[in-house]
């Protein structure tokens, strides 16, 4: 439904005139049809309230509310009962999202023959709900690594048994009643074998794609006790708690929000910003730790490097894993939440398992480690953040390291720069700039890549990236250009052979409104229910994250400053007592915080003694 209702605005300027509409439970308005988004309150958890003037009506989220007054009576009611039952609908689709639309009912004259084959329907249609389910825990891309595959191809199966039955009982059917059904029985008959005839020659290639999916899994033979343990945990968690796959964040965020990077650290021009307390609306509502994570949304581009036998062109292609780490970044100007010390957040998911923790407070020191079959990731950073006058520079310290398992290959780099422009006036933009270095060192090949920098102020962002890959001799052997925007590709030089680095996926629907999260992101702080036995200091349950997430501003600021207060007044205690602070999984060696294995054993057995209290 949509169309013009008055809002309330304010005691100067009272009653307005704006175009509203109901889009897939959230109610959206304008100054004017097709005019720009002005705000818009997700329907789910809101609140329909009646008025005691029948033309008008008010809509409660929690957060705000929004008084509106129609032309008449009935238009009121009109709209209060539209977004009543798209509020009912949307709260229905939230329990059984995958629940596939009921098939129109069937009328066969032969009741014997029509019972059979609503049975076999009903067990098709009941297969492929269970289909659906499977399928929402696929990401996006095609992963080797794909959690739930062995219930898709089983399910795949049967339903392609089942609709093999039904084509049998509609044949017996018709062969039994030729001689008593008129011509309008094959009318009715023949679309059914057809659509279930085309539904069983898509399973075939569905089957199809799934058997090839396996044949590029089983080319690793990797059978080492971490895949095993992934494995069964995730069958474990399948068989307890379906977790959610999220389209948007529970409460929307107007992304005309206006806000001032320059209010908040004017008063502290040459200091380290890392280190100040900045407004908890400044903030998106992640952990930088669950930001942290974020570099693993490409990992699929690291299992098809250890599918290549050419040395050089896995260094290619996990350079470009590097640089795809950069492609969530353009539009996200909100800071994420400086990790508590001992703050830890684990994530399993795309065939990894990875945990990351904040080592250090003086300075801010986080580390990471990623277990794959095929591929180890780990590396520490302290983010340093300075003024320069007219853009704030973020600059990552600390090394990265990641190593293919089947060829023992060792790549080591640095991260880049970032540049965010135009924080004292103008139109906020974010430049990643400089060169990331990479090198192979079990080969010794290297490579390059250039996030190419705006020469003058006037000159137009490009977000470009060049780069080449040397072998031994120093021969530039690929050459990789692109943007980190939309993805990279890399050339062979000599053959001048194309392979896709990475092409970024699609952004979720209004994606703007859940402050520029990726699906990727939209995943990282599903609420810690969701996560039976989850660690005490996981960034799921702080709850100042969780209450700016769910749009409480007050309360989110209100515990930001609770949570800090109780760290200072930890660390005090500790210089009192003279206890030096240790992570809980990662030690110091030669400057870089290395995993101690025992994490994902001490979750299992529920050992979280020792702990530090920071919620």
């Amino acid at each position: 439904m949509e169309g013009s209702l008055k809002k309330w605005t304010n005691y100067v300027y009272g009653w307005r005139k704006r175009f509203f509409s109901i889009q897939n439970g959230v109610l959206k308005y304008y100054k004017k049809k097709g005019g720009k988004l002005k705000g818009n309150i997700v329907l789910t958890n809101s609140q329909i309230q009646s008025h005691t003037n029948p033309k008008r009506f008010i809509i409660a989220s929690g957060v705000t509310e929004i008084h509106l007054k129609a032309e008449n009576p009935i238009e009121a009611q009109k709209w209060m009962t539209a977004l009543r039952s798209q509020q009912s609908f949307i709260r229905s689709m939230s329990l059984s999202d995958a629940r596939p639309t009921r098939l129109p009912d069937i009328e066969i004259p032969a009741p014997s023959g029509g019972k059979t084959i609503a049975i076999k329907v009903g067990e098709l249609w009941g297969i492929h709900a269970q289909i659906q389910e499977a399928v929402d825990m696929i990401p996006m891309a095609e992963r080797t690594r794909i959690p739930g595959l062995q219930r898709v191809i089983f399910l795949t199966q049967a339903i392609k048994k089942v609709s093999a039955e039904i084509l049998d009982a509609i044949d017996m059917e018709e062969s039994k009643r030729n001689t008593v059904i008129n011509g309008s029985k094959s009318v009715e008959i023949a679309p059914i074998q057809e659509k279930l005839q085309s539904f069983a020659n898509q399973m075939d290639e569905s089957a199809l794609v799934v058997e090839q999916l396996e044949k590029e899994i089983e080319f690793t033979e990797v059978k080492d006790q971490i895949a095993e343990e992934i494995v069964v945990k995730i069958e474990q968690e399948e068989n307890v708690l379906k977790i959610p796959h999220r389209k948007c964040l529970p409460v929307l965020r107007n992304p005309n929000q206006k806000f001032s990077i320059w209010k908040v650290i004017q008063d502290s021009i040459g200091k380290e910003l890392s280190k100040i307390t900045v407004p908890v609306y400044f903030n998106e509502p992640l952990s930088f730790l669950q930001r942290f994570c974020q570099d693993l949304t490409y990992s699929d581009v690291i299992v098809r490097a250890a599918e290549e036998s050419d040395p050089l062109l896995r260094l290619a292609l996990v350079a470009c894993f590097a640089a795809s780490g950069y492609a969530g970044s353009e539009n996200r100007l909100m800071k994420p939440f400086n990790p508590l010390l001992g703050e830890t957040f684990e994530l399993e998911t795309n065939g990894f398992r990875v945990i990351s923790e904040q080592v250090s407070h003086h300075p801010p020191v986080s580390a990471i480690h990623c277990d794959h079959p095929v591929f180890a990731f780990w590396g520490n950073t302290e983010v340093k953040t300075s003024f320069k006058g007219t853009y704030l520079q973020v600059n990552p310290t600390g090394t990265f390291h990641l190593v293919i398992k089947p060829y023992n290959d060792h790549f080591i780099y640095h991260k880049i720069k970032t540049n965010v422009h135009n924080i004292i006036m103008g139109k906020i933009y974010i430049e990643n700039h400089g060169d990331l270095e990479m090198s192979n060192y079990t080969t010794g090949d290297r490579a390059t890549l250039n996030f190419v920098k705006k020469k003058s102020w006037f000159e137009k962002t490009t977000h470009e990236v060049t780069g080449s890959v040397f072998d031994t001799d120093g021969n530039a052997v690929y050459s990789i250009e692109g943007t980190w925007t939309q993805g990279l590709k890399i050339k062979h030089i000599a053959t001048e052979r194309v392979i896709i680095g990475y092409e970024v996926y699609p952004s979720p629907p209004d994606y703007e409104q859940s402050y520029f999260f990726t699906d990727f992101a939209l995943q990282l702080n599903i609420p810690p229910e969701y996560f039976p036995g989850l660690t005490p200091t996981d960034a799921r349950f702080r709850p100042d994250q969780r209450a700016l997430e769910n749009g409480d501003l007050k309360l989110g600021a209100e515990e930001k400053v609770r949570l800090e207060e109780k760290q200072r007044e930890a660390r005090r205690k500790r210089e009192e007592e003279g206890i030096e602070y240790k992570p809980a999984w990662f030690y110091n060696e030669n400057d870089e915080w290395i995993y101690n294995g025992e994490y994902w054993n001490r979750r299992k057995l529920q050992q979280f003694e020792g702990l530090p209290d920071i919620f």
